[in-house]
């Protein structure tokens, strides 16, 4: 059974000298260099992007990037949610040169990226939420990305949770995280006593229910907080039940309070 998938943002950039996954909502990310060389630093450490690479990134691992002096840096990049998440910690490298219908597909992907270019000529973005057909021709495009991204998928091979009932209730946080989830509540949709949720949780995943939950919360409210949504607003609207609560996880996760992260 194919994962959900749901699409973001997309297009091709040349960044300013340093960025983040904070800069695009933190979710998964299809990025593939076009020309240039950049470093980023996530959980496996210090990596040089170069061409003929293509890198997926996942939402659960915070990456920082920055361009190397004397090499303008362009690339393509992908950006979506999938239903049941991906179980990869750390970033996922595939070789283009050595992946003829990978890089076939890739290059359709840079071909029918709709929108207009800036004054540069280097910044063409989609959103997924814009409904303006005049632009482009939303069903082409997302045919694409989304034969893109399975495509991604099924040449990186096993990177979704075997386990159903982790998938179930990662499924479950997915759709009701705005709403008061507790163990008992995993448990039940499980069918599991709530011992055995935290013990299968802790082995698959390295971390209880609850600060699952937590973590996902705060990332959810990244997203809104990147569409310019009032903090106050973005705290319950991603189930914190106070405010100070919402500011005591994100300092948590994100070492930063929700006003100083839009």
């Amino acid at each position: 059974m194919l994962p959900k998938i749901s699409m973001f943002l997309s297009g091709m950039a040349t960044p300013e000298n340093a960025w983040s996954s904070k800069d695009f909502g933190h979710c998964n990310r299809i990025h593939i260099p076009l020309s240039g060389r950049a470093v980023y630093v996530g959980k496996s450490g210090e990596t040089i992007m170069t061409t003929g690479k293509l890198y997926l990134f996942p939402e659960s691992d915070f990456i920082s990037f920055s361009e190397i002096e004397g090499e303008p840096y362009l690339h393509l990049f992908l950006d979506f949610y999938t239903t049941p998440l991906l179980s990869l910690d750390r970033p996922l490298v595939l070789d283009l040169e050595e992946d003829e219908e990978l890089n076939a597909l890739a290059y359709t992907y840079q071909l029918t990226i709709p929108g207009e270019r800036n004054a540069s000529g280097y910044h063409i973005f989609y959103r997924a939420d814009r409904s303006d057909s005049s632009i482009y021709d939303k069903n082409i495009f997302d045919r694409v990305c989304e034969a893109l991204i399975y495509m991604v998928f099924k040449k990186a091979g096993d990177i979704f949770y075997s386990d159903e009932r982790i998938n179930a209730a990662l499924n479950y946080i997915s759709t009701h995280y705005a709403e008061d989830i507790d163990n008992d509540t995993l448990s039940a949709q499980l069918h599991i006593d709530s011992s055995h949720l935290i013990r299968i949780f802790k082995t698959t995943i390295g971390v209880t229910p609850h600060q699952y939950i937590t973590e996902y919360r705060v990332n959810k409210a990244i997203q809104m907080l990147s569409f310019g949504e009032p903090v106050k607003s973005v705290c319950y609207e991603c189930g914190f039940k106070t405010e100070n609560a919402f500011r005591i996880a994100f300092k948590k996760f994100k070492n930063v309070s929700p006003s100083k992260y839009k």
